[in-house]
């Protein structure tokens, strides 16, 4: 398994590839070709593994500025062997700058072994991102390492639909430690505990209930 840090780049960039029915095989072709272009700015890219979205394809980019980034999107639509075949097999994408949460470790370490990555999209009350981030480090992190998996990243939606929105991905060893890490993390004390106390101070949990998107790595070279 290859480790890569994420650092304290200036932007991330998270994508969402989504195939036509029936066109699965071919759209994850398409899909790994683009780390060829991507290069050095892939952090990662993810292949459904179970869920609600079979057809659905995340990638992970780091990006020094938006010139940098326009560039190198700009060399991956003059492919032609992308053009073409993506138009047949690809019905769609989408693009979102995301950052750190408030708290993040200053190296946040993304592996493309053979976990289970869990992507739980979950809108923020709005304004308690930064106290929502820190919790979530100090506190619920803990608690799902305890639990058998292990926190892969945390990112606040910066630029995209429907914010505030964090974005955090778990790993985890398989399916089963998945579903029983959930199930232990339901019943800690210190879990149950912050969510009273975020009732307690804004009338609700800082996180709603997530968008669970189950994923495994494509692997990176």
């Amino acid at each position: 398994m290859v480790a890569r840090s994420l650092g304290n780049p200036v932007l991330y960039e998270l994508s969402r590839y989504r195939s036509f029915p029936g066109a699965l095989t071919r759209a994850y072709e398409v899909v790994d070709s683009t780390r060829q272009v991507l290069a050095s700015h892939l952090v990662g890219l993810w292949r459904p593994d179970g869920g609600g979205v079979p057809d659905s394809f995340l990638g992970l980019c780091r990006w020094p500025d938006l010139e940098t980034r326009e560039r190198v999107h700009g060399k991956l639509l003059d492919n032609p062997d992308w053009k073409d075949r993506s138009g047949k097999v690809l019905s769609d994408s989408e693009h979102w700058i995301v950052a750190p949460s408030a708290g993040s470790p200053d190296q946040l370490g993304m592996l493309d072994g053979d976990e289970v990555y869990e992507f739980r999209f979950q809108a923020i009350v709005n304004g308690s991102q930064p106290m929502a981030g820190r919790t979530f480090w100090e506190i619920t992190a803990p608690e799902i390492e305890a639990a058998g998996g292990r926190v892969a990243g945390q990112f606040d939606l910066v630029l995209g639909p429907n914010r505030p929105v964090f974005v955090t991905i778990l790993a985890w060893p398989d399916h089963a430690a998945l579903h029983e890490g959930w199930r232990a993390m339901d019943r800690s004390p210190g879990v149950v505990g912050q969510r009273e106390a975020e009732i307690d101070a804004v009338g609700r949990p800082y996180f709603e209930r997530p968008v669970q998107w189950v994923m495994k790595s494509m692997r990176q070279p």
